[in-house]
């Protein structure tokens, strides 16, 4: 992991690495992240011997020094590999696609597909489901700059002209992106949660990086229960 930062004040922030795509003139919080909807962390969240995060992004909170000096500058890492039954997943979608149908309180028609995406809150693309809540689109799901800006709680407004996808409605009951959805309960963004209010997830963050275990499982791989190997690349 490497980090650039920049001496502020008495303090070091973390800058982007690369140029910053959106200028602050054009949109003066594009400051607070480096790809829109990717918030700037203060480094001592991650590494010893720098400020943390606080409720305030803006703000440095508590520099945490190692019980070691050799250790500052350091951090922890975990490697940790998981086996995913990609098939059983997949036929489990199916089966509650069929059951769904059968139940008349249901008004839904929702494919496998469609209940999938909900779980994980994007689409096998990458596009998010609060921007697009009936169907998929890739280049939504590969555009860096969009694919990750939206709100859970307020309407996200559009972000300039290169943005063309729909806009993320206010969702604060998660009626399009459900609560339960993975990317809604590991990062719920601009609602309250159980670790406080607004943002409060700021301070309880870790830096995760997903290993594809193999190319895309087919229709006859799914119903044979082949080797089970990744679902699709999780763009969070």
């Amino acid at each position: 992991m490497y980090l650039n930062l920049q001496f502020v004040g008495k303090f070091y922030m973390m800058v982007n690495l690369y140029e910053r795509k959106v200028p602050t003139t054009k949109l003066p919080e594009s400051l607070l992240f480096s790809n829109p909807g990717q918030q700037l962390i203060w480094p001592g969240e991650f590494v010893y011997g720098y400020p943390k995060q606080t409720l305030d992004p803006l703000i440095p909170g508590e520099i945490k020094n190692p019980p070691e000096s050799w250790m500052k500058n350091g951090s922890f890492s975990v490697f940790r590999r998981l086996k995913q039954d990609v098939p059983l997943f997949w036929r489990t979608m199916n089966r509650l696609s069929w059951s769904l149908k059968f139940k008349s309180s249901f008004k839904l028609n929702l494919g496998q597909v469609d209940i999938a995406a909900r779980i994980v809150g994007r689409w096998p693309s990458g596009a998010p489901v609060s921007r697009l809540s009936e169907y998929d689109d890739p280049e939504l799901g590969n555009d860096e700059l969009v694919n990750n800006y939206f709100h859970y709680g307020s309407e996200t407004n559009r972000l300039l002209e290169f943005d063309r996808f729909p806009r993320a409605k206010s969702d604060p009951l998660g009626i399009t992106c459900p609560m339960m959805s993975h990317i809604h309960k590991v990062n719920t963004r601009d609602i309250s949660n159980d670790t406080g209010g607004t943002f409060g997830s700021f301070q309880n963050r870790i830096i995760r990086r997903g290993l594809p275990y193999g190319p895309t499982i087919l229709t006859g791989e799914i119903k044979s229960n082949t080797v089970p190997i990744e679902w699709w690349n999780f763009k969070n």
